[in-house]
């Protein structure tokens, strides 16, 4: 996998003022203009993990998958983030809040998009069940036993060649 560099010769000059549009566990994202967005991660958020996103997000790209494309990766004020092309539309939670009745048409189409991110792969990326299990050993909450007792329960998973999204949810999926 590629590490990426902080701003790989892309002019990433922005001012952030007032301009936040989301905000979620690992990070807020900004709109910077020229229909592009920033994910600026937490300051608590391992590198690591933000260049495991990056990385996943940009072969995604270059692949054709329905996600945004990924344009930079950089450092602003002491925090990493990711530059995105912005999407402009309503996320399906927000449709389903504003219409309940679509509740069912919204889910058909989450399971279109589950089964679209589900195809065989032939990516060189970190199996689910190692990137979990590294993520398990940096858990400051939980006790040696436990850790040890989830990363062998993992290990008895089934390996397989698909994608694995890991934050699927119809607030991610914007139309």
């Amino acid at each position: 996998m590629k590490t990426p560099h902080k701003n790989e010769g892309r002019d990433t000059q922005f001012t952030l003022l007032d301009k936040i549009i989301g905000q979620g566990m690992t990070a807020e994202i900004f709109d910077i203009g020229n229909n592009r967005v920033v994910k600026l991660f937490y300051k608590t958020i391992p590198q690591y993990l933000i260049e495991h996103e990056y990385n996943i997000s940009k072969m995604l790209s270059q692949e054709g998958f329905p996600v945004a494309n990924v344009y930079d990766f950089i450092e602003y004020e002491g925090r990493k983030g990711i530059i995105y092309e912005k999407i402009e539309g309503e996320s399906l939670l927000k449709r389903i809040v504003k219409k309940p009745w679509t509740v069912r048409r919204v889910g058909r189409i989450m399971a279109d998009i589950h089964l679209k991110i589900h195809r065989n792969t032939d990516f060189n990326l970190q199996s689910i069940k190692e990137n979990l299990s590294e993520r398990i050993l940096h858990v400051n909450q939980l006790d040696d036993d436990t850790k040890k007792l989830l990363s062998e329960f993992i290990r008895c998973l089934p390996d397989g060649e698909v994608l694995c999204h890991g934050d699927f949810h119809p607030d991610n999926i914007i139309l």
